[in-house]
Formats: C-alpha cells, sequence, structure tokens
C-alpha cells in the first residue's frame, strides 16, 4: 500500500465553488495491492494508529478543535459541572480520554497476538477485558469519527 496525502490548499490561494470542485482538488493518492486486502482490519489500523497520535500531539499544542464528548462515554470523575455555553472543567481532558482509547484499540489491532500470548500464560480474565476495552475504542473511534478534524 502506497499513501500520498499533499497539504490541502490554502484558501486564499483557491475557493471552491462546489464541494465537488474541493473534493477534485484534495491531493489524496492511494494504491492498494491484492495483498493489503488480506487482513484489511490491521493494515488500515497502521495507517490510523500513527494518525491518531499525531492528532493528539497536535491537540495538546492547543491548535487542533476539541469534540464535544457525551457524558455515558467518559468514567464519572471526568464529568463536570457545564456553564451556560455548555462546556465543563474536563473538556478537553474527556476529549483526550476518548483518543486514548481509540489510539488503544487500534494498537490492540496491530499486537493482538503479543497481547494474547502475554495474557494466555496470565490469565483469561484479562485478556477478555482487555478485548472489551479495544471494541469500546473502536466503538468511539465509530461515534467520534467526524470529531477528528482540525
Amino acid at each position: 500500500m502506497k499513501v500520498n496525502i499533499k497539504p490541502y490548499p490554502k484558501y486564499s490561494s483557491y475557493l471552491p465553488t462546489s464541494f465537488y470542485e474541493w473534493q477534485g482538488r484534495h491531493r489524496v493518492n492511494v494504491h492498494i495491492d491484492d495483498y493489503d486486502t488480506w487482513s484489511l482490519d490491521c493494515t488500515l489500523s497502521g495507517i490510523i494508529l500513527p494518525a491518531l497520535e499525531k492528532f493528539k500531539e497536535v491537540l495538546s499544542k492547543g491548535s487542533v478543535g476539541v469534540c464535544e464528548v457525551a457524558d455515558e462515554d467518559v468514567p464519572s470523575y471526568l464529568i463536570g459541572t457545564k456553564t451556560e455555553d455548555g462546556i465543563d472543567e474536563f473538556y478537553i481532558e474527556r476529549w483526550l480520554y476518548i483518543l486514548d482509547r481509540m489510539i488503544m484499540a487500534h494498537w490492540m489491532v496491530l499486537n493482538s497476538e503479543d497481547v494474547m500470548m502475554y495474557y494466555i500464560e496470565r490469565s483469561k480474565e484479562g485478556l477478555d477485558r482487555v478485548y472489551e476495552e479495544a471494541e469500546h475504542g473502536m466503538h468511539l473511534f465509530a461515534k467520534y469519527y467526524r470529531g477528528l478534524w482540525n
């Protein structure tokens, strides 16, 4: 697989007149070989994991938007008192928590054999818990996918 993503055009140098015109200007080239589809979950996680890690790094510099996170998706210690604008004191921490769950889920896909071997020697319950956490992280990835923008 080869992925080549070029920078977005600058708004000042090019303003699209329609969505389709904009889509045509986004310079992304992807070549997928037959063998890339054999374990497509691993192939995609191999791309998604470093992208999520970079997104989180940029977020920590304060230049990425923060997605609004539902209370049911975070532990109780990350639920704060909301102000009239809907933001609480844990606004950024909640989004970081969701990103960490997404990152862990994709890491698990890439390292599932090693994790399985580790827990097979120790406890079946631990392995089940880790896989449940990974599934939960994938669910959060799907739910908050549209929040991954800057």
